[in-house]
């Protein structure tokens, strides 16, 4: 079993896609809207044709994630799910908190942990809440 962690966004998965590409590496694949055969009882809004359907980013065989724009224009809805990533090094995951920190708000800065490790909480500028860690050896 795996369990893939699913964004949901309003019009902006193909920036949010882009930006977590360019943070982590890995390949991506998209399906847009417009691909979708008609359906006259979910008719698309005006504009929304070429916003991202289904995209996947897969960033290695342990990892994927997938991203969404709602079917229309209505926001979003976030919830309370935090996508937690464990590091292979410090320098890699203040690297990636740096970069999921602009535009965003930051939780907690990286920091030592009383658990032994170090780790820091981001919100990014798409509403995506992210944990942070890198376990220290010991």
């Amino acid at each position: 079993m795996t369990i893939t962690p699913y964004i949901n966004l309003s019009g902006d998965a193909e920036d949010a896609l882009e930006f977590y590409n360019k943070i982590f590496g890995g390949t991506t694949e998209i399906m847009r809207w417009s691909e979708m055969p008609p359906d006259p009882a979910m008719p698309l809004e005006e504009g929304w044709k070429n916003k991202i359907m289904h995209a996947a980013l897969t960033i290695n065989e342990n990892l994927k994630i997938y991203l969404s724009d709602s079917f229309t224009q209505r926001e979003a809805v976030h919830n309370s799910v935090v996508l937690h990533v464990v590091f292979d090094s410090e320098d890699t995951l203040r690297d990636a908190f740096a970069a999921l920190s602009e535009g965003g708000t930051v939780n907690m800065p990286v920091e030592s942990t009383f658990w032994g490790s170090v780790y820091g909480d981001v919100v990014d500028k798409y509403g995506t809440a992210w944990g942070l860690e890198y376990t220290l050896p010991e």
